[in-house]
């Protein structure tokens, strides 16, 4: 049944239609037959109406009506009745036109009518009592078609992803089909569904596909420096950069470019014997992420992303430019431009009550996310995120470190990690002086592992170890790769198999006197925690919550002894497994910081995330230069300017490059997951509900507006349900949850 409503979308015109003080309101059954063409309107025996929209639900929307009835015959054993199971039902609610005069464009609609959808009959129950028969029915939109409540059962094993047919070799190939061919051909052949009543959008026929690269030796990306577009690779490297272009290596497993292919599912989409239609639209829908399938109020099915226009998908890499560009030092930042509002309840004087139900419980400011990344030679690490709203320490001038401590400080090769850690020089004995190695010996024969001690005559540090050959590795490891020279003295001292004694220190730098350790001033903030920490742990006072972490995992991505970032973790952040950041300058967020608040924490394991921080992958489209179905036609230009058109740059490869890739694309960074949870765990997370005279344009998961400053309640709302009961004393009532559109 096809209606047309060219007002819906006039707003000005329904705002006014709304705001009339009288109204007549109507209430329209149509039955229909199976095909949805209309048998007759049900007038005078409706007693009661109400529906109820759930932008949650599949089921977006029910109803039920309770209908009086003459007698038996119109009881649903009566194949031929109007309220049997072969029925269908068209809901309607109007308002009769008083602005005809204002309004030319619709002076011939008597009464606006709005459409509440095509209901099937899902329940039914007679009532007989003194005051005659009456029939309850329960209704839910034509979903119950495909969820198998009244059909789309899927009656065998069934494979969605691909087909098999016959090629020009007269083998056999399998064909990936389209997720977009998908889901039509699913509702149409499963569920009935005329395929002219079905709705995709959203979904492209092709798009980017990231390609990792899978060859033991590293491929080489060259980009032009005076054309951002110009790029070529390689697996050659070259003595020097080739001039005007700059170069980046890329290892075995990291992803290196995309290719533009069709979109399809990335793995078997089955369905067992007994799954219905919706069981197959979940899995979709929960592949793609932001997206929803129901009918809307004409019979149509849709599958879309979900129009709230929230932005959850803008982000920026932490480490570009991150020191140098002051824009770019808030990766947690959204676009607050934008304001799609579907209806302004601010001008609603029919509102009859509020109610604002903020979830103290939900608001954090300490965000903890542990993930676990593969490593190059397969080992599993873990890996953590941590994020906090808490207050950035700051130096006002160079820290002298030595004038907080008695003792000097030296930098060693630690053991249990092979990073260089800072360590305190342990005190002479009192009326003692370590002037020699001698003297050193003479007090502790044997050393404690982890003490260090200065001899002044050498003007050295002396540390001992239980293994020489193991220590002098990881000196050997941390140094410069290709140094023969020993760069630690040794004096031997064998018990057993192993070897035993003092090392002195030459690698590391003693601070202390006129050599006295400076912090700089302009040092990373996360370096001044560290230091604070450690001189904490040596007086004894607080080290304050973030120095467990800090001392383990800072020095393995500082130089805290020269206060820089080393330049293999700058280059790759994909390969970090820790990180800490603050946000401090946010003045809405602020409010909710440790020192407002108290720390609120969340912390989860997430077997999803598999790095800190998502690898940079260039954005290329890699054409095999031998695949005539991809192939740039140099000659008409087509399959490149499909894809400059995309905003994309293709760049032909050498077939041996293209056969070393595969499908890429499964980094799922803890950064990115921290950033939904600030998404959903700050602002009080509010649902409000709201009773007011009905506005029937209104759907779930659009946006509003609202204005109540007595109640709590300013800003934009995503619709989470809608309730309507019929007639001229009918109301509205709907629950919203609050955009949070600044993280």
């Amino acid at each position: 049944m096809k209606k047309h409503y060219p007002y819906l979308s006039d707003i000005q015109f329904l705002d006014k239609l709304y705001d009339q003080h009288n109204k007549t309101i109507y209430t329209r059954i149509t039955v229909l037959d199976w095909w949805e063409r209309p048998i007759e309107e049900v007038q005078g025996k409706i007693i009661s109406a109400s529906i109820s929209e759930n932008g949650d639900s599949s089921v977006r929307r029910t109803a039920s009506l309770n209908v009086k009835i003459i007698d038996k015959d119109e009881l649903y054993g009566n194949i031929n009745s109007l309220f049997s199971i072969n029925k269908k039902i068209f809901i309607e609610t109007g308002l009769k036109n008083n602005l005809r005069h204002i309004y030319p464009l619709y002076k011939d609609y008597e009464t606006i009518w709005f459409p509440f959808g095509v209901f099937v009959i899902q329940n039914y129950s007679v009532t007989h009592d003194l005051t005659g028969i009456s029939i309850s029915l329960t209704l839910n939109d034509k979903m119950a078609l495909l969820n198998g409540s009244a059909g789309g059962t899927i009656p065998a094993s069934t494979n969605f992803d691909s087909y098999d047919t016959l090629g020009p070799d007269g083998d056999l190939h399998t064909e990936k089909i389209r997720i977009n061919q998908i889901i039509p051909e699913l509702v149409n052949h499963f569920g009935g569904e005329d395929l002219n009543n079905i709705v995709v959008n959203d979904i492209p026929n092709r798009i980017k596909m990231v390609q990792r690269w899978l060859s033991a030796n590293p491929l080489y990306l060259y980009s032009s420096l005076s054309n951002s577009k110009e790029f070529f690779y390689t697996t050659m490297e070259t003595e020097s950069t080739i001039s005007g272009y700059t170069k980046q290596m890329i290892s075995y497993g990291y992803d290196c470019g995309y290719t533009f292919t069709d979109f399809v599912y990335p793995e078997e989409l089955t369905a067992n014997a007994g799954d219905s239609v919706c069981t197959i639209l979940d899995k979709i829908k929960s592949t793609l992420g932001n997206y929803e399938y129901f009918y809307d109020v004409f019979g149509n099915f849709v599958f879309q992303e979900i129009k709230n226009y929230i932005n959850t998908t803008e982000w920026r890499t932490v480490f570009n430019n991150y020191q140098t560009e002051p824009d770019l030092q808030l990766p947690y930042g959204y676009n607050r431009v934008l304001q799609s509002n579907v209806y302004d309840f601010s001008k609603n004087n029919f509102i009859v009550s509020y109610n604002n139900a903020p979830k103290f419980e939900m608001i954090k400011n300490d965000y903890v996310i542990w993930g676990a990344r593969k490593a190059i030679n397969g080992n599993t690490l873990p890996c953590r995120y941590h994020l906090a709203i808490d207050e950035k320490p700051s130096l006002e001038k160079d820290w002298n470190i030595t004038s907080i401590l008695t003792d000097g400080i030296c930098f060693d090769i630690s053991m249990d990690d092979k990073i260089k850690k800072a360590h305190y020089l342990e005190p002479e004995p009192v009326g003692t002086r370590f002037n020699t190695l001698d003297d050193l010996k003479s007090v502790f024969p044997e050393g404690i592992v982890g003490k260090y001690y200065l001899i002044r005559n050498e003007s050295k540090v002396y540390s001992w170890v239980t293994d020489m050959e193991s220590y002098q590795n990881a000196v050997h490891n941390y140094l410069t790769a290709g140094s023969s020279e020993d760069s630690i003295q040794q004096s031997k001292e064998t018990s057993g198999v192993h070897t035993a004694g003092y090392v002195a220190l030459d690698l590391a730098t003693w601070y202390k006197g006129d050599n006295a350790f400076i912090v700089d001033k302009d040092t990373d903030w996360r370096n001044i925690l560290y230091w604070q920490g450690l001189i904490a742990s040596k007086t004894g006072s607080d080290t304050g919550y973030y120095w467990a972490e800090l001392c383990n995992e800072w020095p393995k991505l500082y130089d805290v002894e020269n206060g820089e970032y080393y330049e293999d973790k700058i280059t790759a952040p994909s390969a970090f497994d820790w990180w800490l950041d603050f946000i401090d300058n946010d003045v809405i967020l602020n409010k909710f910081s440790v020192k407002n608040i108290g720390r609120r924490s969340f912390s989860r394991v997430e077997t999803d995330c598999n790095c800190v921080f998502e690898p940079n992958i260039p954005d290329i489209i890699m054409v095999n230069i031998n695949d005539m179905e991809s192939q740039v036609d140099v000659r008409t230009d087509m399959t490149l300017l499909e894809l400059k058109e995309q905003g994309l740059v293709p760049v032909q490869v050498d077939p041996a490059i293209s056969d070393s890739t595969g499908i890429g694309g499964t980094f799922n960074s803890c950064y990115e997951y921290i950033r939904q949870l600030i998404q959903d765990y700050t602002d009080y997370n509010e649902t409000i509900s709201l009773t007011c005279i009905p506005i029937y344009h209104l759907e779930p998961n659009t946006r509003i507006h609202l204005d109540d400053p007595e109640s709590g309640i300013y800003g934009d709302y995503i619709i989470n349900t809608i309730s309507y009961t019929l007639g001229n004393n009918g109301t509205m009532s709907l629950t919203a949850k609050k955009v949070n559109e600044k993280m």
